[in-house]
């Protein structure tokens, strides 16, 4: 459908509709792990928006281009696009933006080492994206082998998780805490929390129709 409506947006110029569908069948082949068609989505996309200042759009293209790039472990270039679009988002003052780069930017840290960035940026999310935040300072505990740090901010999470009702963070929350304590070698409370999340997921799964349902996994 979406395919079908870009053909159309240019052969009448429509240049939102182009950059809209261009956006969604980027995002789309993210969510299918073909990472290099997205890229050739966003890159399109953002030669359109060359021309137009539409700093909202120009920021999802980013991210979503700067998702397919650290999925492929180009870590400079998803860095660099995650960079532009926190910069955009500060112009136009986009909370929820600004956040959403802070943990990008924080987890590619992460992965790569750099923890006092990482930390940084984390903490700057923490306000508007505490589950993200304090998540991402456990991972950072977790690799510094501080595992009794580590627990704490995942149970920080998930009481976070359990109150809004986040059940997906709910049960990333769990399956960290049963990773920390069996790094602990405490296999009775690895036990416990590992069941915890398989239910958690399991009743995300009833959710879904039987053609999905196997991709929440």
């Amino acid at each position: 459908y979406h395919s079908d409506a870009l053909k159309i947006a240019k052969i009448y110029n429509y240049v939102d509709r182009q950059v809209n569908n261009l956006l969604y069948l980027g995002n789309i082949s993210n969510s299918l792990a073909e990472y290099k068609q997205a890229v050739k989505y966003f890159d399109e996309a953002l030669i359109i928006l060359q021309n137009h200042n539409n700093l909202e759009v120009k920021t999802e293209v980013l991210r979503g281009r700067a998702y397919a790039y650290h999925q492929q472990n180009q870590t400079e270039q998803a860095t660099q696009d995650y960079l532009r679009a926190l910069a955009f988002d500060r112009e136009s003052k986009n909370v929820l933006g600004i956040t959403a780069n802070q943990i990008y930017l924080a987890n590619i840290y992460s992965d790569s080492g750099d923890y006092s960035k990482a930390i940084q940026y984390y903490t700057e999310a923490l306000q508007y994206s505490p589950l993200g935040a304090l998540n991402g300072f456990g991972n950072v505990a977790l690799a510094q082998g501080n595992v009794i740090k580590a627990i704490d901010y995942y149970k920080q999470t998930l009481t976070i998780a359990q109150h809004k009702e986040e059940w997906e963070e709910e049960g990333n929350a769990l399956n960290n805490l049963a990773y920390a304590y069996r790094k602990q070698n405490n296999l009775i409370e690895t036990e416990k929390y590992l069941r915890n999340a398989i239910n958690v997921w399991q009743k995300l799964r009833d959710k879904l129709d039987d053609s999905n349902k196997i991709s929440i996994f």
